[in-house]
């Protein structure tokens, strides 16, 4: 019988705990040394984080915009970032050291805005949440959020805007 011990974990992990009973019944698979609980923990340490961090309405000013008039006078941006991230140590630790640090972030939201002019809010979203991706290691996603409240166009709205989603890349 072939070694199966080194590739049962990497199978196991997308396919759950129904298929790693089977394994631990198979006949073929008696052999190996994992179990059940063996599993089960090796499934809980990799599944993926469903905390998130958020830091919502940080409002700034910025010229970007595909108009000149925007370039030149500028207007307000209201920007919204969410990261999921697994914020078990911090829960348990009371470390910043074990989760991201908000005013970076922070800074980060404001340096790209306050930064040179595009002509896209998609490309002020995609350049924030591609910076906290690269910044922090942590991060396993990042929903960034930027809105425009003072849009030209001609009717009455709310704001314009765009919500983007960047996964980290696998390693």
């Amino acid at each position: 019988v072939e070694n199966t011990s080194s590739w049962i974990p990497s199978m196991a992990l997308p396919l759950g705990i129904g298929f790693l009973r089977m394994l631990c019944i198979h006949p073929k698979f008696a052999h190996s040394a994992m179990t059940i609980r063996t599993f089960s923990r090796l499934l809980s340490t990799r599944r993926a984080a469903s905390d998130w961090i958020f830091i919502e309405g940080v409002t700034t000013f910025g010229r970007h915009g595909v108009f000149e008039e925007e370039k030149r006078l500028g207007q307000k941006f209201v920007v919204d970032v969410k990261i999921r991230l697994n914020l078990l140590a911090a829960s348990r630790s009371d470390s910043v050291e074990d989760t991201v640090d908000y005013a970076k972030v922070f800074a980060t939201v404001q340096r790209i805005v306050r930064g040179e002019p595009k002509n896209t809010v998609e490309a002020v979203a995609g350049q924030i949440a591609d910076e906290i991706l690269s910044d922090h290691e942590m991060p396993e996603e990042v929903v960034v959020r930027v809105a425009k409240p003072c849009v030209a166009l001609d009717g009455n709205l709310k704001s314009t805007g765009v919500e983007l989603r960047r996964l980290r890349d696998p390693p």
